[in-house]
């Protein structure tokens, strides 16, 4: 049977069915890693396209969170500038008022003492007139001139000032 077998293996079309069956083995195989090297490239690419969009997004929230980071330091600096500005008015809001309060308590006081000087200076008048007026009259009667021995002395009070401004509103 051997020598059978070896006798059929001499012939061509034993040896193309061999060639067959192998090419059919190949073929299989080739087969078999084309369809894994197909699944490995659609894994691949499907990666690939996850990284690309993941990497897409990060990009995104990393221009949109710089963007905002300006902004809020932005904003800071603003707020910052107008919080300063709003101090440096006050200050000087403060300073006006306390100039204000100064100038015009000044300005009653020196209203008050012009107004009691005047009236002091006229009631003196008066009487220096009502005196030159009874000093004539007393030189008409008599025809030596008086001579006067005492000076009259003016009882001169310095006026206090019962009103002094007050402010019912006081910058806190």
């Amino acid at each position: 049977m051997d020598g059978n077998l070896n006798l059929l293996k001499g012939w061509p079309w034993y040896q193309l069915m061999n060639y067959y069956t192998n090419l059919n083995y190949y073929y299989t195989n080739l087969n078999y890693y084309y369809t894994n090297l197909n699944y490995y490239y659609t894994n691949l690419h499907y990666y690939y396209t996850n990284l690309n969009y993941y990497y897409t997004n990060l990009h995104y929230y990393y221009t949109n969170l710089h963007y905002y980071y300006t902004n809020l330091n932005y904003y800071y600096t603003n707020l910052h500038y107008y919080y300063a500005n709003l101090n440096y008015y006050y200050t000087n809001l403060n300073y006006y008022y306390t100039n204000l309060n100064y100038y015009y308590t000044n300005l009653n006081y020196y209203t008050n003492l012009h107004y009691y000087t005047n009236l002091h200076y006229y009631t003196n008048l008066h009487y220096y007139t009502n005196l030159n007026y009874y000093y004539t009259n007393l030189n008409y009667y008599y025809t030596t001139t008086p001579t006067y021995t005492t000076t009259p002395t003016y009882t001169t009070t310095t006026p206090t000032y019962t009103t002094t401004p007050t402010y019912t509103t006081t910058p806190t």
